[in-house]
């Protein structure tokens, strides 16, 4: 029977973590197939699938995935045969070489986050100023029609007043 064994083929896994390392990093020489296939698959959680990665979505990896895939690879690492702590301190110069990328993209993340939050505010003291100016313009319409009423009302008192002083006039005057 055939296998990749017999027929002398080895694999490699690749990984990145973009942002994390600043390249792709293999595992060592993988002979069994089906051990490639389950190192394959134990980074496959890591893996963002070719799209490009919101900030945000990022920003969350940048606190909890590096630290997972950094012990899944490192334990793929130790499957292979190798020494667990070589990898672990290459891991970690790659790492700390990408630093000031990580600031650089925290920094982006932030001014992002902030000019968002200032739009938001922005968004809600307007719509605050037009329902208190809307308010007001229905107070000041509802004032000036109190007024217009009062207005006609005084009107009509003044014009029942002066009647009755004519009637009282020609009264007197017989």
């Amino acid at each position: 029977a055939m296998s990749a064994e017999s027929l002398g083929l080895w694999f490699m896994v690749e990984a990145t973590m973009a942002g994390f390392i600043a390249c792709v990093i293999r595992t060592p020489v993988i002979r069994d197939a089906r051990h490639a296939v389950r190192a394959w698959s134990r980074l496959e959680p890591y893996r963002w699938k070719g799209k490009r990665v919101a900030a945000d979505k990022w920003m969350e990896q940048l606190q909890h995935r590096w630290l997972d895939f950094r012990e899944t690879f490192l334990d793929i690492i130790e499957d292979c045969g190798k020494c667990r702590r070589q990898f672990e301190l290459r891991l970690d110069d790659m790492h700390a070489r990408t630093l000031p990328s990580r600031e650089r993209y925290v920094a982006v993340w932030n001014a992002r986050a902030m000019a968002r939050e200032e739009r938001a505010q922005r968004r809600s003291l307007h719509r605050d100023y037009n329902r208190y100016t809307g308010r007001e313009r229905a107070r000041l319409a509802g004032e000036d029609c109190a007024q217009r009423q009062v207005e006609r009302r005084a009107r009509r008192a003044t014009r029942c007043i002066q009647g009755l002083l004519r009637r009282w006039r020609a009264h007197m005057d017989r």
